[in-house]
């Protein structure tokens, strides 16, 4: 038992030095760093949850925190780490896979300039990964990331990553919110992408992916939010997008959309925003268009559509 507690008293002290080196803004040099406010530990004296989300910015060396400080090697215990708006630069530690308890991170509004390491294949407790707005983060999806089989909340948008989604994203059957928007992601959507039958919001908007729309976007029935705009999607809206009942923001302006619009978009009767500018869309405005009585903005323009409603 007495060795339990030095290791315990000395891992503490290991995570103390780093905090320090971290430059932890609210250090009390009165109280233990479990103490600390944004710091929570656990029973054992470990510091479990990491919070710092105060805006502090970036001014000079002084205000900037080094992800690198938090070795994962030495804050065994963590479960949450949310450090957002912090001024955090550095790159995401290629180690973090051995924070095997881990179930939420967030680095978002950051200045980290890394790729996505392959080790976070190993967070199997992980349900929020939140790496956006740090407009540094680069290199590809790794394939891997399809073996987080509890993640709810996926956020990599603004940031610099390129290549192909990876048909792994599929794996994440328990996926709620899907965000790579602002990227540089070119090819198509995978059909696979239909299998993720929790989603409530998909934002694949200002990318390069291209080619038709698949028809399993149909299978998204509990889908709020659907932002497709800002890339080189072609062909027309397929008529089964009318089985996504849930739908209140349907964004697909910006790309190179053609042909009639389909009659099915009537069934979407929650819908808020439609906005298809920018296309190539041709024919009449479905009448059916004005049964939709939530629809608070409409936005048309950009088209070869004809300019009124005919019933």
């Amino acid at each position: 038992m007495s060795n339990v507690v030095a290791a315990n008293a000395s891992n503490s002290s290991r995570e103390l030095e780093a905090l320090m080196d971290f430059r932890w803004p609210y250090i009390n040099s009165t109280a233990h760093h479990c103490g600390w406010k944004g710091i929570t530990c656990d029973d054992d004296g470990r510091v479990a949850e990491i919070s710092l989300q105060s805006h502090v910015g970036c001014y000079g060396d002084d205000g900037c925190h080094d992800l690198g400080c938090l070795d994962p090697l030495v804050f065994t215990s963590l479960t949450s780490i949310h450090l957002s708006s912090c001024g955090l630069y550095g790159v995401i530690p290629p180690h973090i896979g051995y924070l095997s308890n881990l179930s939420y991170l967030n680095l978002s509004h950051n200045l980290l300039q890394s790729v996505i390491p392959l080790s976070l294949a190993n967070l199997s407790e992980l349900r929020v990964l939140d790496i956006s707005y740090n407009y540094g983060v680069y290199g590809s999806i790794p394939p891997e990331i399809g073996s987080l089989s509890e993640l709810t909340h996926l956020d990599l948008s603004y940031n610099r990553l390129k290549g192909e989604l990876p048909l792994s994203l599929s794996n994440l059957s328990k996926l709620e919110i899907l965000d790579i928007s602002s990227n540089n992601f070119s090819g198509g959507i995978p059909p696979e992408i239909g299998s993720l039958s929790e989603l409530t919001h998909l934002d694949l908007s200002y990318n390069r992916l291209k080619g038709e729309l698949p028809l399993s976007l149909s299978n998204l029935t509990k889908l709020e939010i659907l932002d497709i705009s800002s890339n080189n999607f072609s062909s027309g809206i397929p008529p089964e997008i009318g089985s996504l009942s849930e739908l209140t923001r349907l964004y697909l302006a910006s790309n190179r959309l053609e042909g009639e619009l389909p009659l099915s978009l009537s069934n979407l009767t929650k819908l808020e925003i439609l906005d298809i500018s920018s296309n190539n869309f041709s024919g009449g405005i479905p009448p059916e268009i004005g049964s939709l009585s939530e629809l608070t903005r409409l936005d048309l323009p950009g088209n070869r559509l004809e300019e009124s409603i005919h019933g």
